[in-house]
Formats: C-alpha cells, sequence, structure tokens
C-alpha cells in the first residue's frame, strides 16, 4: 500500500495520534471527540508498551512513513493495535448502536479479550492444520 494517497493517510493518521497523545499527556481527554476520548483510551492502556510509545513519540514525523516492527516472524503495526482497541469499545461504548453490540449484547473488556484469544488460538490452529498438510 504505498503511494501518494496512503502515504497521506498515514501522514494525517500520524498527526491525528501525535495529538490524542499530547491530550492524554496533558489531561485533557475530555476536550477530544468521542473517537477522540476511544483513542486515548486505548492509548492510555498501550503506552507503557515501549513500541507503541515510540510510535507516538515520533508520530508526526514520519511523514506517512509506516512504522511497523517484526514480532516472532511477524510483521506488525503497534498503532493499528492500538486503533483496534478503540474501534472494539467504540463498539461496547455505553448508548453505541452498532450492529455488532445489538446482535451480542454489551462486550465487556474481559470477555472482549476472550473472544480474542479464542480466535487467535483458532487461526493459529489452523494454520498449524494447513501447514501439515503441505509437509
Amino acid at each position: 500500500m504505498d503511494g501518494p494517497k496512503p502515504t497521506e493517510l498515514r501522514k494525517l493518521v500520524g498527526q491525528h495520534d501525535k495529538l490524542v497523545y499530547e491530550a492524554v499527556q496533558a489531561g485533557n481527554v475530555a476536550e477530544l471527540s468521542h473517537d477522540g476520548q476511544l483513542c486515548a483510551q486505548a492509548i492510555q492502556e498501550h503506552v507503557h508498551l515501549r513500541h507503541v510509545h515510540n510510535a507516538l513519540e515520533f508520530a508526526d514525523l514520519r511523514e506517512g512513513q509506516p512504522y511497523e516492527i517484526t514480532i516472532r516472524g511477524h510483521t506488525v503495526s503497534p498503532l493499528a493495535h492500538v486503533h483496534t482497541h478503540a474501534a472494539v469499545k467504540g463498539h461496547s461504548w455505553p448508548g453505541s448502536t452498532s450492529t455488532a453490540r445489538k446482535r451480542s449484547g454489551p462486550v465487556s473488556g474481559g470477555s472482549a479479550a476472550r473472544e480474542l484469544d479464542r480466535r487467535r488460538r483458532e487461526s493459529a490452529s489452523l494454520r498449524m492444520g494447513s501447514e501439515a498438510k503441505r509437509g
């Protein structure tokens, strides 16, 4: 996903992330929009992780270049992880009218984490099964 449009979008997202991070640091989260508050809450829960902290500190300086790390052979984006958590919080926020929430009811942090773990185990099991068939 390289090119001028994706780079420009990453640049804008980086600027947004930096502004939200600065609001977290200044204690001004209440002044953010609803989505900004969700992002701020996810940042607060992950900023202790070195790669998340580094990605946020330099978010506005990357000029649209992706910040990715490799964990156990997989390339991942720490901020994509944070934004995923913010999106999940948006589905479980009081008063949310998301389709997913209507179908399954409110999702607490613990049950969301358990569901994510279950899906990861299931996905890993499927991968291992397909690798065994190839081997």
